[in-house]
């Protein structure tokens, strides 16, 4: 059972047993998954040297 699959147990549970604090901490942590894919797509320059030997500086200029 994936983490997603895990989340969705138990924010189904959460919902039947009436307790909202554990349903909106479920529910926030499955909103933070959803949105992780999006922000991990694109990669941060890291600060310092490119890996093509550009620094920082530099590095948008080619």
């Amino acid at each position: 059972m994936s983490l997603k699959d895990r989340l969705a147990n138990d924010y189904k549970e959460a919902m039947r047993a009436k307790n909202e604090v554990r349903k909106n901490a479920v529910s926030m942590a499955r909103a933070a998954i959803k949105r992780s894919p999006k922000s991990l797509s694109r990669r941060p320059k890291i600060l310092g040297s490119t890996a093509e030997g550009r620094t920082w500086e530099n590095s948008w200029e080619r």
